[in-house]
């Protein structure tokens, strides 16, 4: 089997979920006993060291990709590259420009594509067996898959913390270019940079949150510090009918699910209505003064003090950082 692997870059740095996807495709090789060619196609170029860490994880072959940037002819391009006498499947993670890469090569090579997958249990002669999550992570289904080369999309849920299979394999790098018959549909006119609090909460990869132990004078603290981490400020319900936050910053039962890299939880009892909204984080971090409150329960790193002192303190430290 060929296995296909989607990873983006970030000034040569791969992403982290890159180490995190081919953990799960190593697992998955010697939990089901599978054989399988890893491809990595990288969009854009990486450092040196950073192919060292591609053989680390059992990289066969690595394909660069630098001057594609929009996603027709990033999936135009994969296509050229798959075969058509064995049996791939074709890999990534949830991220925005990925699914729709993803969902292009489907369409483009005309294949299932299967997106927020959890586990792949069963290989067959046949076809796949997936397991994927649906309505924001509140269900699982199971659903066979008949056909030699399907694409699929990791569930953050999915991602497990990287490990590193050692392999003595040289990993080859080759440089993909656009095929000269190539005549695009449609091209990129612009590419802007959104505001950070114009970005939807429950796409946030860091969500900073407050409740009513930041009181309405804190969460100019807790704006600030979303800000310096690049994150994006949420709250509980109460704040919002506090008129401290508007509704569409509101986690919980009644508001946002949100799923991110590192949650902050600042002033925040934990009650169930608010916890339904943020338990897939993750890592979470929570700061209150009660050493028994519920959200330490959902906490890797649990803070009792004072949240304004401690959101001042962290944010003196991001500054201090950024004069080094």
């Amino acid at each position: 089997m060929l296995v296909w692997l989607i990873f983006q870059q970030d000034n040569g740095v791969l992403e982290f979920s890159s180490r995190q996807v081919l953990t799960f495709i190593n697992h998955l090789k010697e939990r089901l006993k599978l054989s399988a060619y890893l491809n990595a196609i990288i969009l854009g170029p990486i450092l040196d060291s950073e192919f060292e860490v591609l053989l680390q994880y059992g990289v066969d072959e690595v394909f660069n990709m630098e001057n594609l940037i929009h996603s027709e002819s990033v999936a135009f391009s994969i296509t050229r590259m798959l075969t058509t006498d064995k049996r791939q499947l074709i890999v990534a993670d949830n991220a925005d420009f990925k699914l729709e890469l993803c969902a292009r090569i489907s369409c483009l090579i005309g294949c299932p594509f299967i997106s927020n997958i959890i586990d792949l249990e069963n290989v067959d002669e046949k076809g796949f067996y997936i397991t994927r999550s649906i309505y924001m992570g509140k269900l699982w289904e199971k659903v066979w898959v008949g056909d030699d080369t399907i694409v699929v999309s990791l569930d953050e849920e999915a991602l497990p913390e990287p490990h590193i299979f050692e392999r003595q394999n040289k990993t080859l790098q080759q440089h993909i270019g656009l095929p000269s018959n190539y005549e695009p549909k449609s091209r990129l006119i612009e590419r802007k940079q959104l505001p950070l609090e114009s970005v939807p909460l429950e796409r946030a990869r860091i969500v900073v949150s407050g409740g009513r132990g930041m009181g309405k004078d804190g969460f100019p603290l807790l704006e600030r510090l979303s800000k310096k981490l690049k994150g994006s400020l949420g709250g509980t319900r109460p704040m919002v009918d506090e008129m401290v936050i508007p509704f569409d910053r509101q986690i919980g039962q009644t508001g946002k699910t949100v799923r991110p890299l590192l949650i902050i939880n600042a002033g925040i009892s934990g009650a169930n209505e608010y916890t339904m909204g943020m338990d897939k984080a993750r890592y979470s971090i929570a700061i209150n003064t009660d050493p028994h409150a519920r959200i330490f329960e959902f906490a890797d790193l649990a803070v009792e003090g004072d949240c304004k002192e401690i959101i001042k303190l962290l944010i003196e430290k991001l500054d201090d950082q950024d004069h080094t």
